[in-house]
């Protein structure tokens, strides 16, 4: 559904976005809201037993109504002029920007439905809304306690527009709820206060001072403590909240609309593969009968690919990601993916819109087309669009290193399954990094692991069974193996400069 079920009164003139080129008027915040709970669905439909798997039953209704609320302070009088200022603004030259962040500002509508939250789920709140875009060290002006920011801000809102908020919460977010099939997640409706009960300037920084002291244990713990993967899931359900909001408010803006879904039935992919059932060799059964991560050694040719596609399919997971060393390799397979799972497959790597771009002028796409489309299709797979992704493992290091949007990332891996195709091929230090971020990736997020090789040395083996502690060891059979054979060396006696052997190397 595009268009929301309920449109509120007295909202129309309250933008969230300018307007796009050759248009007039911007995105309403209620087309911008609708869209952001839409998305917001999708990954709730796609996990929808995350609440109990992360220890906080009611995480789809904190994220809800974080997300309701999390552009209300854009209704703010400056904001909106800006909005309207940057129409055009190419042709006038730079325009006077509004020098406040709208995220604090949308703490002041808190106390609205914050009754029946508890303490804590408060500041999830709290912190899901004021770091959706900017992390909180930018914002930690609105701390002080003689600042004139908050004030200011607060004095932008309109009592009309702020009635007009109220009556959309109040009258509208039923309908809402129902539309996106809200209810079956835990989603219900809060008791609503009164439109007057805006936070002060005081209550907005005890808001922001807790969301502060939940990143500060976060740091504390990754940066001071001993065994930083092993403890305080508490911080790290914050940098979820902040990973899945920032994911949904993205994806609305992009304007992508739903992204697909990700069903891997073993039938199908065989079919799409032309492979015939009876046709599997004995490591491919294995690895579809295999649940958990595991490890398979099979020859180059043997059927590695299918058999982790096989693997995927009894992982049922809601998203696939498979990892490739050299870009070469991962344009090959994403060709191969996308006749799998056609429409359902993005590519990522640092030149993945020129190859994109590549393969769409070989289908006769005019060159403006091809790049436009190119560019689309490298968006969306940043933006977690598609549920299959080929990329190297370095993306996943944004993660390690903080980079950032790593938030929305780690939110996508959640109980993601990976296969790693060539892992042997990286440097010792690079294969150490991705070790440990698959490590903290199984014990923190539930994710799943496919490790396959036609060659695995011993002690690259043996840090892998370190990492991935329980998984299935699979391997082709020595018929396959035989089968498979590409190579004959045969050993003669003598010098290799012997006469005799050198007539027979020319021969």
């Amino acid at each position: 559904m595009n268009q929301p079920p309920c449109t509120p009164n007295n909202t129309a003139h309250i933008w969230a976005k300018s307007p796009l080129p050759g248009e007039n008027t911007g995105q309403t915040l209620t087309e911008h809201t609708w869209q952001v709970l839409s998305r917001l669905h999708d990954f709730a439909a796609l996990r929808s037993d995350l609440p109990q798997k992360v220890g906080q039953p009611r995480l789809w209704q904190i994220l809800f109504w974080a997300a309701f609320l999390h552009d209300f302070g854009k209704t703010a009088q400056g904001f909106q002029k800006s909005l309207r200022r940057s129409a055009g603004a190419s042709q006038r030259g730079a325009t006077r920007r509004w020098n406040y962040r709208h995220e604090a500002l949308s703490l002041a509508f808190l106390p609205w439905l914050e009754a029946d939250f508890s303490a804590g789920e408060r500041v999830f709140l709290a912190a899901a809304i004021v770091t959706h875009h900017k992390d909180l060290a930018e914002l930690e002006k609105y701390l002080e306690p003689e600042g004139e920011s908050l004030p200011l801000m607060l004095s932008e809102l309109h009592p009309r527009d702020v009635n007009a908020l109220h009556g959309w919460l109040t009258e509208c977010s039923p309908a809402w709820l129902d539309a996106l099939q809200a209810y079956p997640l835990g989603i219900s409706l809060p008791a609503f206060a009164a439109p007057g009960a805006l936070a002060t300037p005081a209550q907005i920084r005890r808001s922001l001072r807790g969301v502060q002291k939940l990143h500060r244990e976060w740091e504390e713990l990754l940066y001071d403590s001993p065994n930083p993967l092993a403890e305080a899931d508490v911080p790290r359900l914050g940098i979820l909240l902040r990973g899945l909001l920032v994911q949904a408010d993205h994806l609305a803006s992009s304007g992508f609309g739903s992204p697909p879904a990700l069903h891997i039935r073993a039938e199908e992919m065989l079919q799409a593969a032309n492979i015939p059932e009876e046709g599997l060799r004995s490591h491919q059964r294995e690895a579809a009968l295999t649940e958990g991560s595991a490890m398979l050694s099979a020859p180059t040719g043997s059927g590695k690919t299918e058999a982790a596609l096989l693997w995927a399919a009894r992982q049922n997971p809601p998203r696939l990601f498979y990892t490739l060393p050299y870009q070469a390799s991962m344009n090959a397979m994403y060709d191969r993916l996308q006749t799998i799972f056609p429409g359902k497959v993005g590519l990522l790597h640092g030149r993945a819109a020129l190859s994109l771009y590549q393969r769409l002028m070989e289908q006769e796409y005019s060159a403006e087309d091809a790049a436009k489309t190119a560019r689309t299709l490298r968006n969306q797979a940043g933006l977690s669009y598609f549920p299959v992704r080929v990329f190297s493992p370095y993306q996943m290091l944004k993660v390690a290193f903080q980079l950032k949007g790593y938030e929305a990332l780690l939110a996508d891996f959640h109980h993601a399954a990976f296969i790693f195709d060539e892992i042997h091929a990286y440097e010792p230090k690079r294969l150490a990094l991705i070790l440990e971020t698959m490590r903290f990736l199984r014990e923190h997020y539930a994710a799943r692991f496919f490790v396959m090789s036609a060659t695995l040395p011993k002690p690259v083996r043996e840090m892998l069974q370190e990492t991935l502690q329980t998984y299935a060891n699979l391997g082709a059979s020595p018929q396959t193996y035989a089968q498979f054979r590409r190579h004959e060396l045969r050993l003669l006696d003598g010098d290799l400069l012997d006469e005799p052997h050198l007539e027979q190397i020319v021969r």
